[in-house]
C-alpha cells in the first residue's frame, strides 16, 4: 500500500491462520521492527524460519507464544513498526540467568525432552505487555504453555541488531510508537455472558455491604452466598458465574465494564460458608453494586469483520478447547491483512480492567 510519509510513523499488521508455510509480510524497508506472536502449534516453524540466513534482518524483534490469535489456536500474527519498540521491563525465566549456548537451545525445533521437567503450570506468573501511548492503550496478558512444543513452560525472546537471542523471558513490557490516529468510538466489544436475576425480583439494586480481600461477606446486609444457594436458576446450572461490579452513575464504555468470575460460594463450614470468593485479580471489590451473569455457550462466538481501512488489534480471552484438534486437516490457510491478534486462556487486562470470561473480545 502506497502512503505519503511526511515523517509519520506507521504500523502494519497481518495475521495468518492455518499456515501451510511461514511467510512474513514486511510492508517495506522502512518497517524495521517486528512483534511476532504465534500459537504453540506454529512456534517451532517460526523459530526455524527466523534462524534462516536468508531472512531479512530487523532492528528489533519480539517473539512470543500465546494461546490463540483471532479465535484460532493455529496461527501467527505480525506487527511491523518503523521505529524500534521500547523495552520498559523484562525478566528472565527462573534459572536462565546466563546466555544459552548454541549446543543447548531450548527454543529450537529439536525433539522435546520431558524427563525431569517441572510440570507445574507457571503461565499465570508470566506477562506480555504492550502499550501504545498515542492511543492511550495499555494491555497485558499471559504467555501460552509451550511445554509440549519445546519443553519450556512458556516462550518469549527478543532480538536486537538482527541477532537472535534465545534468552527465554517470563515477563516483558514494551512501548509502541505510532502517529496513526485511533478513536475510542471505533472499539468493538463482545462477550458470551447472559444475566440472571439475583433472586426472584424483590429489590432493584444489590450492593456489597461487607467484604475482606476478594471475599464478599454480605450483599444488601444479607449473607452473600445465600444469593446463590437460594437461587434455583443458579443451583440448576453448572455454568461459570460472574459478578458485574459497578457504581451508581457509572458511565463507562462496554469494554471497560468489570466482570469477575465467582470462584466459590459457601466456603465449607463456619463463618466462611456465607462468603462468595471472586477471582483474585479483582483485588478488593469495594462497596459496589453487583449483577449476576453466567457464561452462555448458546450465545454466538465472536466473528471478526474485515477491518475498514485501518489496522485492527484483537484482544481475546481464549475459548475453551473442545477435544483434540488436528491442525493439518480440513483448514485452509487464510491471511488477514491489517489485523493483529493475541489471546490467552487466562484472559487479558486492557487499561486496568481484566477480561477473563472465555470468548470475551475487544477490537481496537
Amino acid at each position: 500500500m502506497f502512503r505519503i510519509r511526511g515523517g509519520i510513523r506507521y504500523l502494519s499488521t497481518t495475521t495468518t491462520l492455518n499456515p501451510t508455510s511461514i511467510r512474513f509480510h514486511r510492508p517495506d524497508n522502512h518497517h524495521k521492527s517486528l512483534i511476532l506472536l504465534t500459537t504453540p502449534s506454529q512456534l517451532n516453524q517460526i523459530v526455524t524460519k527466523l534462524s534462516e540466513s536468508t531472512q531479512p534482518k530487523v532492528e528489533s524483534l519480539l517473539v512470543a507464544s500465546v494461546d490463540s490469535i483471532t479465535g484460532s489456536r493455529n496461527a501467527f500474527t505480525e506487527l511491523w513498526l518503523e521505529t524500534p519498540f521500547k523495552i520498559k521491563e523484562l525478566e528472565l525465566v527462573e534459572g536462565m540467568e546466563k546466555r544459552l549456548s548454541k549446543k543447548y537451545n531450548p527454543l529450537s525445533a529439536d525433539p522435546i525432552k520431558m524427563q525431569g521437567r517441572n510440570w507445574k503450570d507457571t503461565t499465570e506468573e508470566t506477562i506480555l505487555g504492550l502499550s501504545i501511548p498515542q492511543w492511550n492503550v495499555t494491555f497485558h496478558t499471559r504467555l501460552a504453555n509451550t511445554i509440549f512444543t519445546n519443553s519450556q513452560q512458556s516462550t518469549c525472546f527478543i532480538a536486537n541488531g538482527g541477532e537472535l537471542d534465545y534468552l527465554n523471558l517470563s515477563q516483558v513490557r514494551i512501548d509502541i510508537d505510532t502517529d496513526q490516529e485511533h478513536g475510542s468510538g471505533n472499539i468493538t466489544y463482545h462477550n458470551r455472558l447472559t444475566e440472571i436475576p439475583m433472586v426472584c425480583g424483590i429489590e432493584d439494586t444489590y450492593k456489597i455491604t461487607d467484604f475482606k480481600g476478594n471475599l464478599i461477606k454480605s450483599i444488601n446486609h444479607k449473607s452473600a452466598s445465600g444469593y446463590l444457594t437460594e437461587n434455583p436458576k443458579v443451583m440448576d446450572s453448572k455454568k461459570d458465574l460472574f459478578f458485574k461490579l459497578y457504581s451508581e452513575g457509572d458511565n463507562v464504555d462496554s469494554w471497560m465494564e468489570e466482570y469477575y468470575r465467582l470462584v466459590v460460594g459457601g466456603l465449607g463450614w463456619g463463618e466462611k460458608q456465607a462468603f462468595i470468593a471472586l477471582d483474585t485479580v479483582v483485588g478488593e471489590p469495594g462497596l459496589r453494586n453487583v449483577r449476576l451473569f453466567y457464561h452462555d455457550e448458546q450465545k454466538p462466538k465472536f466473528q471478526l469483520q474485515s477491518p475498514d481501512n485501518k489496522d485492527s488489534m484483537v484482544f481475546e480471552c481464549t475459548e475453551l478447547e473442545e477435544g483434540y484438534q488436528d491442525f493439518t486437516k480440513d483448514n485452509d490457510e487464510k491471511v488477514l491483512p491489517r489485523v493483529f491478534g493475541v489471546g490467552s486462556n487466562h484472559g487479558f487486562n486492557l487499561n486496568g480492567v481484566w477480561h477473563r470470561s472465555n470468548g470475551e473480545t475487544v477490537v481496537l
